[in-house]
């Protein structure tokens, strides 16, 4: 498996952008999605893909990625260079955050501290990781506000684009 992981301040900058989500509840969704995800994994072999370094150069990633999980692809990037160059559009990225931009509040340091240990992928300190997600599921009713406050204003939203819709149809 590829494990990709987004710096969960540009997550929480998009949510917030895109759907009004306070950042706080972004960051708090981001810690548990990603927590969970890297349990999930367990002892399987997997490769760490980091959004900002795959934009930044997709071909060394993939590479890396053959290597540390001892394959081969079906192509080699060379021969897709132009297509995956194509595919791929660096301008929809509308927030760009440094690893170690963080902030000084609780929430903050916690998605950083999760972040950087994510990031060391299977080398990640589990030890570190349950410790930090001891202290997010002392924050849980904020993750649940989140997951709640995010499903009802997708709910309106998408509700709104049918009325329109079907407004645009009968005319």
């Amino acid at each position: 498996p590829v494990f990709v992981l987004r710096n969960p301040f540009e997550v929480a900058d998009s949510l917030l952008r895109r759907d009004g989500m306070p950042r706080e509840y972004g960051l708090l969704l981001w810690s548990r999605y990603n927590l969970d995800a890297f349990r999930f994994l367990g002892q399987r072999q997997f490769s760490v893909l980091q959004y900002e370094r795959f934009l930044a150069d997709w071909a060394t990633e993939v590479d890396r990625i053959a290597e540390e999980l001892e394959f081969d692809w079906s192509k080699r990037p060379d021969e897709v260079s132009i297509e995956v160059s194509e595919f791929l559009d660096r301008s929809l990225r509308h927030h760009k955050h440094k690893q170690r931009d963080t902030g000084t509040g609780f929430v903050e340091r916690l998605a950083s501290g999760v972040y950087e240990e994510l990031v060391r992928g299977r080398s990640a300190d589990k030890t570190v990781l349950e410790a930090l997600e001891a202290q997010l599921d002392d924050r849980i009713d904020g993750v649940d506000t989140a997951l709640q406050f995010y499903a009802e204003r997708r709910s309106r939203a998408l509700s709104e684009r049918i009325n329109v819709s079907e407004k645009m149809r009968a005319n």
